[in-house]
């Protein structure tokens, strides 16, 4: 792992991903972000890819915990 960088997957539905150890079974809401992003204020840059209401809402919550907008990229 580099320590300028940490993926966090996460799947609702409980589903798994072959080869993959680190995945989350929660949903991005604002606690779950709290909880597994240290220093949220510092980090550089957020890359948010997943379904239309994912790329609503965990902005939204990022937003609100203090995050500024042009930090936070959907791709």
């Amino acid at each position: 792992p580099s320590p300028n960088f940490e993926v966090i997957l996460s799947l609702s539905d409980g589903d798994k991903i072959e080869g993959v150890t680190s995945l989350k079974k929660a949903r991005f809401y604002q606690n779950f972000l709290k909880e597994n992003i240290k220093d949220i204020q510092s980090v550089s840059r957020f890359l948010i890819c997943g379904p239309p209401f994912l790329n609503k809402d965990v902005p939204e919550d990022l937003i609100n915990l203090g995050v500024y907008n042009n930090k936070i990229h959907l791709v």
